[in-house]
């Protein structure tokens, strides 16, 4: 609920029609190519916490035979949160273009490491959840006495250019991934 309540959606209002003619490009090679590159005009935060995002859905989409939830099952639920149009906000359906939406974001998932070869910081899921049912949340700052007087210091975020911008210097795209046979490969 989230994610559709914020004022701009995270793929942005601005690159909504990019990214559906993206989706809806014919060759498949094209597609994932044109959708690199909208991923990388996205403003700085937005990107960081797409990427975020799909790396915790490409890690559930990797434990697909246990909970149902493989990268289209994921896109389709998730998809229409992600992207809509000014549009589908002013309507009470939302639904132009869900289909577009859901296999934009499925082939993110599939090619997560192509899209983005750094990685997301997730948290390790390696200790048992049942030793984590008898801890209560800490909702506030720790005591006084565990703070430190140092700065936490920031993290710089990368720079990218904002869609539109004038001699904006793109990295080119990687070598589009060899496994590109997946059922979203076939025209639509």
């Amino acid at each position: 609920m989230y994610l559709r309540e914020l004022p701009e959606p995270l793929l942005t209002y601005e690159l909504y029609d990019s990214w559906v003619q993206a989706g809806t490009t014919q060759d498949s090679d094209t597609r994932l190519q044109s959708l690199w590159t909208l991923v990388q005009s996205l403003p700085t935060e937005n990107v960081n916490n797409f990427r975020y995002l799909m790396a915790f859905f490409q890690k559930l989409s990797q434990n697909s035979d246990v909970n149902k939830m493989g990268p289209a099952n994921i896109a389709l639920v998730i998809g229409p949160n992600l992207l809509w149009s000014r549009a589908d906000q002013d309507t009470s359906t939302g639904m132009s273009d869900t289909g577009v939406r859901s296999k934009i974001i499925e082939l993110i998932i599939e090619h997560f490491d192509w899209f983005f070869p750094e990685g997301a910081p997730l948290p390790s899921l390696s200790e048992d959840v049942s030793s984590q049912m008898g801890r209560k949340p800490r909702l506030h700052s720790p005591p006084a006495a565990v703070q430190t007087s140092q700065p936490v210091p920031q993290a710089r975020p990368r720079p990218l250019p904002r869609p539109g911008s004038s001699g904006a210097v793109r990295k080119p795209a990687p070598p589009i991934p060899s496994s590109t046979s997946s059922p979203m490969n076939s025209s639509s």
